[in-house]
C-alpha cells in the first residue's frame, strides 16, 4: 500500500509539474487582424487563430484551476503517504521546487509538446464549459496587444481612432489621408477646371483682391493671361505677405520673377 501511495504521488507531481508548465502564448497578430482576415479574407487558419485567442483566458484559467487541484491532491497524498511530519516536510518542498522545474526546459519542452498535440480537443472542451470556465477565468493572460507589429492599414486605422487625447483632430486626420492616399483616384480629389479659382496677370493686386486670395484658402493661384486655358504662371500666397498695399502691382510682377510657368491648384 505504501508503495503505491508512493507511487501515485510522484505521479500526481508530475502531472503537477507537467500542467504548470504550460504556458499558451498568444498570437503575434492581434485579435482585431485575425478576425479581419477571417471574415474579408476567408481565411480558415486565421479563423481558428481568432476562435483560440478567444478562448485562451479561460485556458489559463482552466490551467490556473488544474494547478491548485493537483497542487491540493499532492499535499494530501504527501500527508498520507508520509505522515504528517515527514508528509509536511514533503508537501513544502514540493510547494517551493514546482515551480522551477515547471519552466525547466525538458519539462517545459515536454508541457509544450503536449499540449500542442492535444489543444484542438482541449479548446473545444473550454468552450463547452465556457459558463464554468467564466468563474475561473485568470487574468494572467500574457498581453502580447500592444507589442505586435501592424499587419494592415485598417488595424493601423484603427489604432488611430482610439488615439483621441492623444493625437489631435488634425493629426489624426492627416494620418489617415496619408493611409488612404494610394487608394484615391485623381478624379475624386482633383478641381474641376470650371471651379479652379484663377487671377488674370493684368488684375491689379489692391486690398480688395488681397483679401478674397486669402479667403480662398489656398497656398497657390494660377495666373492666366485670357482664361483658364491659358495659365502662365502660379502665384504664392507667402510672396503677398511683404507686398506693400499702399501700391497695386499686377500678379506678373509678383510671379514673372522667380517661377517659370507651371500650375499648381489645391483645395
Amino acid at each position: 500500500m505504501f508503495t503505491f501511495l508512493c507511487i501515485v504521488t510522484v505521479l500526481v507531481f508530475a502531472s503537477l509539474i507537467i500542467v504548470a508548465g504550460i504556458h499558451p502564448v498568444p498570437h503575434l497578430v492581434s485579435q482585431f487582424e485575425l478576425r479581419r482576415r477571417s471574415k474579408v479574407a476567408k481565411d480558415k487558419e486565421a479563423a481558428r487563430q481568432h476562435r483560440r485567442e478567444l478562448l485562451l483566458p479561460d485556458v489559463y484559467g482552466a490551467i490556473a484551476a488544474k494547478t491548485a487541484l493537483l497542487l491540493v491532491a499532492f499535499i494530501l497524498l504527501s500527508v498520507v503517504t508520509f505522515g504528517w511530519v515527514i508528509g509536511v516536510i514533503v508537501a513544502v518542498i514540493g510547494v517551493l521546487i514546482y515551480p522551477a522545474l515547471s519552466n525547466w526546459g525538458p519539462a517545459a519542452r515536454l508541457s509544450d509538446r503536449i499540449y500542442t498535440k492535444y489543444e484542438a480537443s482541449y479548446l473545444d472542451i473550454i468552450e463547452k464549459m465556457k459558463p464554468f470556465f467564466n468563474v475561473v477565468r485568470s487574468v494572467s493572460v500574457p498581453k502580447v496587444e500592444r507589442y505586435h507589429r501592424f499587419d494592415s492599414r485598417e488595424e493601423l486605422q484603427r489604432l488611430i481612432d482610439q488615439a483621441a487625447g492623444i493625437l489631435s483632430d488634425d493629426e489624426r486626420k492627416l494620418i489617415v489621408n496619408g493611409l488612404a492616399f494610394k487608394d484615391q483616384r485623381v478624379d475624386s480629389i482633383m478641381t474641376p477646371k470650371s471651379m479652379i479659382a484663377s487671377i488674370k496677370q493684368t488684375e491689379f493686386l489692391g486690398p480688395l483682391v488681397l483679401s478674397e486670395i486669402h479667403e480662398l484658402g489656398h497656398s497657390r493661384v494660377p495666373v492666366i493671361d485670357k482664361d483658364i486655358d491659358h495659365v502662365v504662371g502660379v502665384l504664392h500666397l507667402r510672396d503677398l505677405l511683404s507686398l506693400d498695399v499702399k501700391r497695386s502691382e499686377r500678379p506678373k510682377r509678383q510671379w514673372s520673377q522667380k517661377y517659370t510657368m507651371s500650375v499648381t491648384t489645391r483645395r
